[in-house]
């Protein structure tokens, strides 16, 4: 639905409004969106205090299902470490599939 609407806008604009009139409106658009996201950035306070809850509550969480502490995981990790492929010695897990999943999806992206 959301792209069936963005191309019906993005084909009437420029028909409906003048070339020059366009360029205006989407260069008054971009700098007033991130102008609202940096303003959001800076005025959002309460991410910490929800980050420190959380963490709180899975420490407790975590303390009544298996009866370990962050110490025991942490040496859990260091062992999974050590055990790990060449490749994921110098990439972490996460990048790998972040950059996997965005490879793939510009690839498909392009293929179309």
């Amino acid at each position: 639905v959301m792209t069936i609407l963005s191309v019906l806008v993005g084909w009437a604009a420029p028909n409906l409004m003048s070339r020059k009139w366009t360029h205006y409106i989407t260069t008054l658009l971009f700098f007033g969106f991130g102008l609202w996201s940096i303003w959001d950035a800076f005025t959002d306070e309460g991410e910490d205090d929800e980050l420190a809850e959380v963490e709180a509550k899975l420490a407790a969480d975590m303390k009544t299902n298996t009866g370990t502490t962050k110490s025991a995981c942490k040496d859990d990790d260091e062992l999974k470490k050590q055990r790990r492929s060449l490749l994921l010695h110098f990439f972490s897990p996460i990048f790998l599939k972040a950059f996997s999943i965005t490879f793939f999806g510009e690839w498909g992206d392009k293929s179309q």
